[in-house]
């Protein structure tokens, strides 16, 4: 590994081990911070009422959802094939911890960790209880007026404590 790639992942893992104070919020209006904020968090909302289409309409016709353990969405009608047939799978409850929330202009990113639980709706030992700590980018677009999901990646970001996985060879 090169010494500049070194230096690039320390940085990284320093930024993603950053305390709470670190929760900033730059650029915006309190209109424009809680307006994102509603909308991230009434994803889970959506997905647990079955609402499909205030799911889907929560992105942008061109956004991609980028996430762990499934190929990439790559538009709004993409993002809703994948989520729509597991709706029925799973209720979820999740925790946030807001890192960082810039708006300019009609963008915004805001950065953040989650603390995601499935629970299963449906008695198949495929379908496990399991909790995830997740770290999340998401890169917002105001359209029409209203604040959308333009582009979403995540990925699994244990806490100091938490159990690594173990890579399996397949």
């Amino acid at each position: 590994m090169t010494r500049s790639i070194q230096i690039l992942l320390a940085l990284i893992a320093l930024a993603m081990t950053a305390p709470a104070q670190a929760q900033e919020k730059k650029g915006g209006t309190e209109q424009d911070y809680n307006a994102i904020i509603t909308l991230h968090r009434s994803i889970v909302g959506h997905y647990n009422s079955g609402d499909l289409e205030s799911f889907k309409n929560s992105y942008t016709e061109d956004a991609w959802h980028i996430s762990m353990r499934r190929p990439m969405a790559q538009s709004r009608e993409e993002i809703g094939e994948f989520f729509g047939p597991n709706m029925s799978a799973y209720e979820f409850k999740d925790e946030h911890e807001l890192l960082e929330l810039e708006v300019v202009g009609d963008t915004a990113i805001m950065i953040g960790r989650t603390s995601l639980k499935g629970f299963p709706r449906i008695e198949d030992e495929s379908f496990p209880e399991f909790t995830e700590n997740r770290i999340y980018t998401g890169v917002f677009k105001k359209v029409d007026g209203a604040w959308l999901i333009h582009r979403y990646m995540e990925s699994t970001s244990p806490r100091e404590g938490d159990p690594l996985p173990v890579p399996t060879a397949e």
